[in-house]
């Protein structure tokens, strides 16, 4: 779209005018900014107020969440990595000094079965990108589908058990 550069004249009268307008509104314009910033540390002070109350409420709760496990610490990350770096500088150092022999892969040992376990992708974890309320929510449903499950074939066992009881009762009626 193309816009054209229009030449306006405004009277000096009128400039002065709502100059002098919007220098008296500066005295407002600052108390206006100086409530909204008292009312923003207000606010975070109820939230705060209200988090302490809910981490004495629920400390329970908090303290009974497992722990974060990770697999590796950052140091053997740093000693895994200062081994890979070593053996790829020996290798490229035997290349030079002509070896002339591809690098050596390492294998990995074989588990107690004495075979190798597949390689395949990991699992996605099912609460990646989640909101921690929906994590929440997510993982207490889990349990208890987890629980129900285990209740209904709890309940299937025990009916299992009491028809094998009743034709034992039966048979022994007869």
């Amino acid at each position: 779209v193309a816009s054209t550069v229009l030449k306006r004249t405004v009277a000096a009268g009128t400039v002065q005018e709502w100059t002098k307008k919007i220098e008296g509104l500066e005295e407002d314009v600052a108390a206006i900014v100086g409530d909204e910033s008292v009312e923003r540390e207000l606010r975070m002070a109820d939230m705060l107020s209200a988090k302490g109350d809910n981490l004495q409420k629920h400390r329970k709760e908090i303290a009974a969440r497992p722990e974060a496990r990770w697999i590796m610490t950052n140091a053997e990350k740093e000693q895994l990595k200062s081994q890979d770096l070593q053996r790829v500088k020996d290798d490229e150092a035997e290349l030079e000094a002509g070896g002339g022999e591809e690098p050596k892969r390492i294998e990995a040992s074989a588990p107690e079965g004495g075979q190798n376990k597949k390689k395949g992708r990991k699992r996605k974890n099912p609460f990646y990108g989640m909101a921690p309320e929906e994590k929440r929510a997510a993982r207490l449903k889990a349990d208890f589908m987890a629980k129900k499950k285990a209740n209904q074939k709890e309940r299937e066992d025990d009916a299992v058990i009491a028809r094998a009881a009743r034709r034992r009762s039966k048979a022994a009626r007869k």
